[in-house]
Parts: C-alpha cells; sequence; structure tokens
C-alpha cells in the first residue's frame, strides 16, 4: 500500500464543517473557495495554509510549506508508515538543535 502524501492541495469548503480553519501563515479565517494546503496532524486535527502562504519564509530559514509537510510527516510516522518515520529521522527540519548548533 502506498503511504499518503503529508498534506494535499484542495478549494476550501466549510460546508460540511461546523468551523472555519485559520491559515497557519497569516492567521486569517480561510474563506470557500480559496485554495490552500491541509495537512492532519498528530492530534488527529486538520491544519492549513493559504498557497498565497505557503511559501513564505517562516522560523529557522524554513518556509510554511516545509513546517506543513513536518507536521503531516510526524502524523504518517504516529500511523506507523516507514517512509514517515525515515523521514523524522533524517530530514534537518526535524532537528531544529543540529541546524542551530551548526550556525553558531
Amino acid at each position: 500500500m502506498k503511504m499518503p502524501a503529508p498534506y494535499w492541495t484542495m478549494t476550501y469548503s466549510a460546508s460540511r464543517r461546523a468551523h472555519h480553519h485559520r491559515c497557519r501563515g497569516c492567521n486569517r479565517i480561510i474563506q470557500d473557495g480559496e485554495p490552500i494546503l491541509m495537512a492532519r496532524i498528530v492530534s488527529s486535527k486538520t491544519t492549513c495554509l493559504h498557497e498565497a502562504c505557503a511559501d513564505r519564509a517562516s522560523f529557522g530559514g524554513y518556509t510554511e510549506r516545509q513546517y506543513l509537510e513536518a507536521h503531516g510527516m510526524a502524523y504518517l510516522a504516529a500511523c506507523g508508515w516507514k517512509e514517515a518515520v525515515h523521514f523524522m529521522a533524517t530530514a534537518p527540519i526535524c532537528k531544529p538543535g543540529d541546524k542551530i548548533a551548526a550556525s553558531n
């Protein structure tokens, strides 16, 4: 069986939701019809990001898209997907202490 993607692109629709999500990048409420990236995170909730906010620089030298991918991979690793476990063990974004130590 193939591992699901850590995040996916979609057009937002709140027709089946009791609330609207907030964008992780700009913290604005996401409106119906906006293009977004969505990921399931470890708490079995979903988090969203506007496509326009996805490639903005965030802290640590990474983009919001990279952080969303890392959160999605953490969920998949918790579900037992071997590829996601390997990503969590080897990706620099998952080891912020190493990057900070290397930059000093």
